[in-house]
C-alpha cells in the first residue's frame, strides 16, 4: 500500500498499520471476520471523506482547476486490497473468455475493435473469414501474413 498519504477519517496511516501490524493483526482479522458474518462493513468503512486538491495550473478561484479524491480507512484499504488479491487467484475461471474488461492480459480495446471488424463484415455483407491475431505472438511464432 502506499505510504505518505493521507489517513482517512480516523487519523491512522499506513505507516502506523505497518509499525504495529503484530499489535493490530488480530484484531483486524477479527474485523474481517464480523464483517464476512453480518455481510456489512463497519460504519467507518462506509464513509470517506471527500477533498479537493488544486490541478496545479490554472486559476486556483475555479472550480475546474480541482480534482476530488476521496480519504478512506486505511483498514478499509486492506479489506479491500485481501479481496482483490483473492478474486484475482479465480477471476480468469469464473470470467467468461468474452469478458475482457479487468482482467489481467485481455483489453477492452480488443473487444471494441472485434465488434467494430465484425459490424462492418455484417453491413458490407463480406464473405470469407476474420483471422485476429496478436503481431507480436505471430512475430514469436514465425507466421508472416
Amino acid at each position: 500500500m502506499a505510504r505518505n498519504k493521507s489517513p482517512g477519517s480516523d487519523g491512522l496511516t499506513v505507516e502506523f498499520y505497518c509499525t504495529f501490524f503484530s499489535s493490530l493483526k488480530d484484531i483486524l482479522l477479527k474485523l474481517f471476520e464480523e464483517i464476512e458474518k453480518y455481510s456489512k462493513l463497519s460504519r467507518s468503512m462506509r464513509c470517506g471523506i471527500i477533498s479537493l486538491i488544486f490541478k496545479k495550473k490554472g486559476d486556483k478561484r475555479f472550480l475546474k482547476n480541482y480534482r476530488p479524491i476521496s480519504l478512506l480507512q486505511v483498514d478499509y484499504k486492506i479489506l479491500a486490497k485481501v479481496m482483490a488479491n483473492r478474486f484475482k487467484q479465480v477471476l480468469c475461471k469464473i470470467v467468461s473468455k468474452c469478458q475482457s474488461c479487468c482482467i489481467p492480459g485481455r483489453d477492452i480495446a480488443d473487444t471494441i475493435a472485434n465488434i467494430r471488424d465484425l459490424d462492418l463484415i455484417e453491413s458490407e455483407e463480406l464473405e470469407g473469414y476474420l483471422l485476429k491475431m496478436d503481431q507480436e505472438k505471430a512475430l514469436k511464432l514465425g507466421i508472416l501474413i
